[in-house]
């Protein structure tokens, strides 16, 4: 496991599907600016509706929202959205490596995936995660792993989910240290990063 531990102690994973934009778009804005983590939004989407889903979540963030781009070098302070229709990697040298999906247009089940690199890269200890609003079950079984890696992990409740498929797989899989609304999940990050 390659671990970068010169630029930030903790990360934030953010996993969503369908409903998940209005979770993310409650939860960003909480963030102040200098930010001294980083933040990772894996959203299902189609490739073609990333760039106005960034610009949606710059109209109220604190902190820079950024496309991850392949070959990028991670830095601390910044919000960085997976392109639809990608799973996130990393090379040995710690950049970012994006491979492409023949996915449906609707885009593909890359959470697990994606979260899967992230705790490989920097070790599920230091990782923050959530599974928000969406359908199906990606994301549990990497969920899981954080928390059984000593990472601290988070199920957004059904009250304020749009689909509540994919927190509540997390939740009977008993990957979710917490199940929380929407609105108090980003107050949990910030208590944990702050630890």
């Amino acid at each position: 496991m390659s671990v970068d531990s010169s630029q930030f102690h903790k990360l934030v994973v953010l996993g969503a599907s369908t409903g998940g934009f209005d979770s993310i778009s409650r939860i960003i804005p909480m963030f102040d600016h200098p930010f001294q983590s980083v933040i990772f939004v894996i959203q299902h989407m189609p490739e073609w509706m990333t760039a106005s889903y960034i610009h949606r979540l710059k109209q109220t963030a604190k902190l820079p929202i950024h496309e991850i781009h392949d070959g990028e070098q991670i830095q601390s302070g910044n919000c960085y959205v997976l392109p639809g229709g990608c799973f996130l990697q990393f090379r040995k040298t710690g950049s970012v490596k994006l491979v492409r999906s023949e996915g449906d247009a609707q885009g593909i089940l890359n959470i697990n995936g994606s979260f899967e690199s992230i705790i490989e890269r920097y070790g599920g200890e230091r990782i923050v995660g959530a599974i928000l609003s969406g359908m199906g079950k990606d994301g549990a079984a990497a969920l899981l792993k954080i928390r059984q890696q000593g990472g601290f992990t988070i199920a957004e409740d059904e009250s304020t989910t749009a689909v509540f498929g994919m927190p509540r797989e997390a939740i009977q899989l008993g990957a979710a240290m917490k199940v929380l609304p929407c609105d108090r999940i980003a107050e949990e990050i910030i208590k944990v990063l702050k630890k």
